[in-house]
């Protein structure tokens, strides 16, 4: 009877295979949809219609310029995904991102004619010991007219060892803009 080993040059790349399909499982968000868009939105949602991008809610200790960063690089992102010319919000009688009032800004949105608004909630945002910076998100998008979410996703990402959060937090959002179902141009 002759035993057969697995080489370790067979097994270092499989195991860095297993590990990247784990984390693209792991990191990739979970997207949920309301009945929206099986009706009025079936085709996607107008990106050439007005769009605000509201303050992110954070649920733990991000820093303020942090959190305003964030709100930048979702509008930078938006376009190239089919959302043409973003607004962020700003609250009146402001020029830094305060916490967000969903009236104030709700009005805001009808005064300005804006069609879908977008805000995101920072669920986790840390860094552990080993020096790998992990961030969990959720983007919302909101029918303002009607008040009803008509699109979400949470997704998570985690860096490398001594990854900045700003690259982290931009692949995330990469990843979780190329989820909302917009329509494609004709």
């Amino acid at each position: 009877m002759t035993r057969r080993f697995i080489s370790t040059q067979f097994l270092q790349p499989l195991t860095s295979l297993c590990l990247i399909a784990f984390l693209s499982v792991f990191i990739t968000g979970c997207q949920t949809s309301s009945n929206a868009l099986s009706g009025l939105y079936k085709d996607g949602l107008p990106g050439t219609t007005q769009w605000s991008v509201l303050p992110f809610v954070s649920h733990t200790n991000v820093p303020e310029d942090a959190n305003i960063q964030l709100e930048r690089m979702l509008v930078v992102q938006l376009p190239s995904h089919g959302i043409k010319n973003p607004e962020i919000y700003t609250p009146p009688g402001s020029d830094t991102l305060a916490p967000l009032d969903y009236t104030t800004a709700s009005q805001w949105n009808r005064e300005n004619s804006i069609s879908f608004s977008i805000n995101g909630e920072i669920l986790e945002w840390e860094t552990d010991p080993e020096g790998h910076f992990s961030i969990m998100m959720n983007l919302r998008v909101v029918d303002v007219v009607t008040g009803i979410t008509v699109w979400d996703m949470n997704g998570f990402g985690k860096g490398r060892k001594g990854e900045d959060y700003y690259d982290v937090s931009r692949k995330l959002l990469v990843d979780l803009v190329k989820g909302i179902p917009v329509e494609k141009q004709k």
